[in-house]
């Protein structure tokens, strides 16, 4: 649930390798998308949700973003710790790149690049659509299967706060990464590089 109280769903484009099927970015499917619905109706109520003002204004009204292939694993960067209410995510690679993504609070309608990119590289196919970049992504010799974390909010460890921490799930690496977001735009910047914190 976001700070705003509606649920958000992350949903994978289908498991089919490269997407065959396009699913990621047809606005009329489901998968490989975020979705915000409110849940917060009687329980009677037919369907079990609604979906709130505010989505992407797509013809699948429940679609937040899309261009997703495997989004394992996101957080918000919690305002009642301090952070600055951003969606953290996690999306796992098909061959080649796992990426994180960076969205500022009350952003619908972005297009994550899935299938046409790869993190941020070339996939398949070309668009003009406007396409937002990871703020990092990594190959194969550093993981094969990211797994979202958090941006710590604590005050325990005074020079980790406002990073975040992830790890991989095939190679049982954890990193952090430090978010370098720009005050007027809620934008972060791409990072090159993150601190290997363990290997196990």
């Amino acid at each position: 649930f976001g700070a705003d109280g509606y649920l958000y769903i992350a949903q994978g484009d289908g498991g089919g390798s490269g997407d065959p099927e396009n699913n990621a970015q047809n606005t009329s499917e489901l998968l490989g998308k975020i979705l915000r619905i409110d849940v917060n109706v009687p329980d009677a109520h037919p369907q079990g949700f609604v979906v709130p003002a505010g989505n992407a204004g797509l013809p699948r009204p429940e679609i937040w973003s899309l261009g997703w292939r495997n989004p394992w694993k996101f957080s918000f960067d919690s305002p009642a710790r301090g952070g600055t209410g951003a969606r953290i995510v996690a999306d796992v690679g098909q061959g080649a790149w796992e990426e994180i993504d960076y969205e500022p609070a009350g952003r619908p309608g972005r297009n994550y690049g899935w299938r046409f990119r790869e993190g941020a590289h070339p996939y398949t196919g070309s668009t003009t659509i406007p396409l937002v970049d990871p703020i990092y992504d990594y190959d194969r010799n550093a993981g094969r299967s990211i797994t979202g974390g958090y941006v710590y909010r604590g005050a325990a460890f005074p020079a980790m706060r406002g990073r975040y921490f992830f790890g991989d799930y095939a190679t049982r690496r954890v990193w952090s990464l430090q978010l370098n977001v720009n005050p007027t735009t809620g934008e972060a910047s791409p990072s090159t590089s993150a601190d290997l914190l363990e290997h196990t």
